[in-house]
């Protein structure tokens, strides 16, 4: 399954650096916040960087925020990993500190299969820190191992249905059958007991989590945001919504070899609605011209950064029920005080649906806008209240 519809429209990016949101890069990190600014030229660039080397962008945001959107726009990624930060999935307790004389005890408390995500897992290590594991859910069959470096993985598998109790009991066993722990079950709590006395580092949780549901622009990755072959320039997902203060993107490839890797913005948002009709739409570009006369006759013409306005025409609309959100759709965004982005292209791209893309229908062309009618004026055609529907909504992009 595809990403489908018409026109789409997202809540302002809540990860803007303006806003408070941070970002660093493994490399070229001056020009990380070039990321996260909103302006359509600059973009972030590694530094140094080959098709060897994994590069990585971390946002931090000033607070947790809930979000199932995603675009990357305008970047040169083929081989690329996104994931979001969430360390409460496992309540982990070390009720014993492991010591010459002691084993390591502790209790992970898990949650249930539908609210675990795929491949959530947490580390643990046998005494004296021999062997480090993590212990990796993966869920109805179909998580990818997260192969962590360095560690042995154990993994527990679920399906969506089992309950917190389930889970610990598959939990325990497995890990029992490693050798280096006995664990038991109660409820929804392991109790992890080493199966050796030893100083011995605690148990830790994953930070960093595969995002659920995901669909993509060509279909839907069960495994999460996980790309090895993209070829286009920009990026789009959807998913079950989280709540996190941190995104994480990996990159390892480009799609020319050995590029530096880059990318114009990240956009981390809700999605306030997709367009069910297809409403006349003409998108006139301005570069704010500011022209001077000479005295020889000629002028001089000064040119600014390119600006997007959106003009959609509802003209003689359909007034049934299946069309009547997009018309509530316009009134809500009317209504609303704060910004949005406009995304005319929805994902579509290709000669299935352009035979040339204009500009404004990129997939890269995702613009935060305001309407600015005022006054906003929905007719009925001929004023008949059964007949369709007029109005015209002019948008610009906002600062």
């Amino acid at each position: 399954m595809a990403i489908s519809g018409g026109i789409k429209f997202f809540d302002k990016s809540i990860n803007l650096a303006a806003d408070g949101t941070t970002i660093v890069g493994s490399t070229g990190d001056g020009s990380s916040a070039s990321a996260i600014d909103r302006n359509k030229l600059s973009k972030w660039r590694s530094s140094g960087s080959d098709d060897t080397t994994t590069e990585t962008l971390t946002l931090t945001l000033p607070t947790s925020t809930s979000f199932d959107r995603l675009l990357l726009l305008d970047h040169n990624f083929l081989d690329f990993n996104v994931q979001y930060s969430d360390t409460t999935l496992f309540t982990i307790s070390v009720t014993q500190q492991g010591t010459g004389g002691l084993p390591e005890i502790t209790d992970v408390t898990v949650p249930s299969g539908a609210t675990m995500p795929p491949a959530a897992s947490f580390d643990i290590f046998s005494a004296a820190d021999a062997t480090g594991y993590y212990v990796w859910f993966d869920k109805n069959n179909t998580s990818i191992d997260p192969a962590k470096a360095g560690k042995t993985g154990i993994e527990v598998d679920f399906i969506e249905g089992d309950s917190d109790s389930d889970i610990a009991a598959a939990a325990a066993t497995a890990i029992t059958a490693i050798g280096d722990f006995g664990a038991t079950s109660l409820g929804a709590v392991i109790t992890i007991t080493n199966a050796a006395n030893g100083v011995t580092t605690d148990a830790t949780e994953e930070e960093f989590k595969n995002f659920d549901s995901v669909l993509g622009l060509d279909a839907s990755i069960p495994a999460g945001i996980i790309e090895t072959a993209f070829a286009d320039d920009t990026a789009y997902y959807e998913f079950d919504s989280v709540t996190s203060d941190k995104l994480r993107i990996q990159i390892l490839k480009t799609q020319v070899v050995d590029d530096e890797k880059n990318i114009n913005q990240i956009i981390m948002t809700t999605e306030k609605g997709t367009l069910v009709g297809f409403p006349e739409i003409i998108t006139p570009l301005r570069r704010n011209s500011s022209i001077r006369q000479l005295l020889d006759g000629r002028v001089s013409v000064s040119k600014s950064e390119e600006t997007f306005n959106y003009s959609l025409n509802f003209s003689g609309y359909p007034a049934q029920t299946d069309f009547i959100p997009d018309v509530d759709l316009m009134n809500t965004l009317f209504d609303g005080e704060d910004t949005f982005i406009i995304w005319p292209c929805g994902g579509r791209r290709g000669s299935l649906f352009f035979n040339t893309t204009l500009r404004g229908f990129r997939l890269k062309d995702a613009i935060q806008s305001q309407i600015i009618n005022d006054p906003f004026e929905p007719s009925y055609v001929r004023g008949i209240y059964v007949a369709p529907i007029n109005l015209n909504v002019e948008m610009r992009e906002h600062k």
